[in-house]
């Protein structure tokens, strides 16, 4: 698996943080722990295996194995913000092995409760497709 951001420049679409990574899902028992699913950030921790790999960041995206967006490597806790309500978010845990390459868990999804507008007010608006 590459993982990757599109990010356009001057009308060309190029790639940043591209990288090939290893399916071990191995790395990262029970999935996350503690996720408070809030209507514009999901917050949680996502285990690993200290043993083998130093540190772990979340990929995360709306469609199925698309990620756009990815938090900083850490140990573990991590925080989604700027989501928009309602909205089914595909997530996948990135371990940094010490070994130095990356590996990845099982794709996850976690949604964003919806939270209705107060009367009179707008809905918000879509996040728009990557």
């Amino acid at each position: 698996m590459v993982i990757s951001r599109q990010y356009p420049v001057m009308c060309w679409s190029t790639y940043d943080w591209m990288r090939k990574t290893v399916s071990k899902p191995s790395l990262f028992p029970g999935g996350y722990m503690g996720v408070n699913l809030l209507p514009r950030t999901i917050e949680g921790t996502a285990p690993y295996d200290q043993n083998q790999a130093t540190s772990v960041a979340i990929l995360y995206g709306l469609r199925p194995g698309s990620y756009g967006r990815m938090t900083r490597f850490g140990g573990g806790q991590f925080l989604l913000p700027d989501l928009v309500p309602g909205t089914n978010y595909y997530t996948i845990a990135v371990a940094r092995g010490k070994d130095g390459v990356l590996y990845t868990g099982n794709e996850v999804v976690l949604a964003t409760p919806y939270v209705p507008p107060p009367p009179g007010e707008p809905e918000p608006p879509e996040e728009p497709e990557p």
